[in-house]
């Protein structure tokens, strides 16, 4: 797996993500045992070829959350954060992340 800083800063601080990139970004890091925030976000958008569907799916998704309680939201996707932290950390240490960044 190649991925940049950008992907594994949210995940290293233990912060729910959307990554906006090439089609299907989000769906291929399932690929790698990492699980979607899909109690608050809605990844459809990933799908979609052209570039500026994919930006305003995840402008949708921001829109969407910016007057909820984030407190709330974090006690929601609490379980997965903490998933995806440890399963990036046991990627790291099997030698899956190539990343010329670390």
């Amino acid at each position: 797996i190649r991925k940049t800083e950008k992907t594994y800063k949210p995940i290293l601080n233990m912060r729910p993500f959307l990554i906006l990139g090439g089609r299907g970004i989000n769906y291929d890091l399932t690929k790698y045992g990492f699980e979607l925030y899909d109690e608050i976000f809605d990844y459809s958008f990933d799908n979609e070829t052209d570039y500026r569907k994919r930006i305003n799916g995840i402008i949708q998704n921001l829109e969407s959350l910016k007057k909820s309680d984030y407190n709330q939201i974090y006690e929601k996707v609490k379980e997965k954060v903490r998933y995806n932290f440890f399963n990036l950390i046991k990627l790291f240490y099997n030698n899956k992340i190539i990343s010329y960044y670390f």
